[in-house]
């Protein structure tokens, strides 16, 4: 599931399939989605899990199947960067006996930070790790999935016009000297509507920004 969609983004540029292709646009939109969640999520990589608090105990004693992040108090994220938040978006591992295994997820609950796994671990195994992001917002709320769409349309727009004003070449090359084209208003009106709604999300929702953005243009289109 994407956040945007091709028809979403052209209803905004009015750019043609004469301009730029289906295809075209459907690179963009994954681009711009992935570009997104790198600027409201933040990674978390092998976190032992452990006790938090009397509720969240997170137990490993052969009777317990859910647990619970550390930053429960955010909302568990788009890892894989699909437009959704599912078990695929997080990664737990059991480590018995020094060997470690990968569990599978039956459930998680972005809004509490809670996973559940499908069997229940074993009294013997040592520690449970997991991999997650986290964002200050739960992604899948209707009000954020909206302002998301947004955001990601107007990128994907800026990376429409982008290829449309760069051409089959990112530059021309004439021995050491290389000469870029010039991008034009359209790319900068809408990159400058991605930067301003993507700040608007982050402040409104007493959000950050961990990640970075580039300017997607410093490629020899193809």
């Amino acid at each position: 599931m994407a956040f945007t969609s091709v028809d979403k983004v052209r209803a905004v540029t009015n750019l043609t399939t004469t301009v730029i292709s289906d295809t075209f646009i459907s690179l963009f939109i994954l681009k711009a989605q992935k570009d997104v969640c790198d600027k409201i999520n933040v990674s978390v990589t092998r976190e032992e899990v452990c006790y938090i608090d009397s509720f969240r105990t997170n137990y490993i004693d052969g009777s317990n199947n859910s647990f619970y992040v550390k930053n429960w108090k955010k909302f568990i994220a788009d890892k894989n960067r699909d437009g959704d938040v599912t078990i695929s978006d997080i990664d737990v591992y059991l480590l018995e006996n020094d060997i470690e295994t990968k569990a599978t997820v039956a459930s998680i609950d972005s809004s509490t930070g809670r996973f559940t796994l499908s069997s229940i671990p074993a009294a013997s195994v040592q520690k449970i790790f997991v991999s997650y992001e986290y964002s200050n917002f739960n992604q899948m709320a209707s009000e954020v999935s909206k302002r998301l769409e947004d955001i990601t349309t107007y990128l994907a727009a800026a990376y429409s016009y982008a290829k449309k004003d760069i051409g089959s070449s990112g530059s021309y090359k004439f021995g050491n000297i290389t000469i870029n084209k010039k991008l034009s208003d359209n790319f900068k009106f809408f990159y400058e509507l991605y930067e301003g709604e993507i700040g608007n999300l982050n402040q409104g929702m007493g959000g950050f920004s961990e990640g970075t953005v580039k300017i997607w243009v410093d490629v020899v289109w193809q």
